[in-house]
């Protein structure tokens, strides 16, 4: 099974397979691109099944071997002079595995390391996920 993502600017499919490329060679789990199309603008990636981390913390249930994985990503980027999107929708747990499905990351700055940024989605990660879906809800109800 696959997922195609399908971009509207050339810029975000340059992105895509950029994060790809970038977070494969440091060691980031997140599912394999297995074909990127810039004609067409897309990118085929491996299906990985499982929940949003999201989900997890909503019902309370998220394990602490999770807040470790996610602390070894960031040191892992940060080495590297990156960070992730660390909301909590971004990641899915794969067989107890911890795995970003993300198409984008940034460059490291004193003031978005996961300590001053990251941190603060997973530690009070209930409310700001509450926020998240049920603005999500809102959107769907209006259109």
């Amino acid at each position: 099974m696959y997922v195609l993502k399908e971009f509207h600017e050339e810029e975000k499919f340059k992105e895509c397979l950029k994060t790809h490329e970038v977070l494969e060679k440091i060691g980031v789990s997140m599912p394999k691109l297995l074909a990127g199309d810039p004609e067409k603008l897309i990118c085929i990636e491996e299906f990985v099944s499982g929940l949003p981390a999201s989900d997890y913390i909503m019902k309370e249930e998220l394990s602490g071997c999770y807040l470790e994985q996610i602390k070894s990503m960031s040191e892992l980027c940060e080495e590297n002079g990156i960070v992730l999107n660390y909301c909590p929708t971004k990641y899915i747990i794969h067989k107890k595995e911890l795995v970003y499905t993300g198409c984008e990351y940034e460059n490291l700055t004193a003031e978005n390391t996961f300590e001053k940024k990251g941190l603060l989605y997973w530690m009070h990660a209930s409310a700001l996920v509450a926020g998240i879906v049920s603005g999500r809800e809102k959107v769907t109800e209006n259109e």
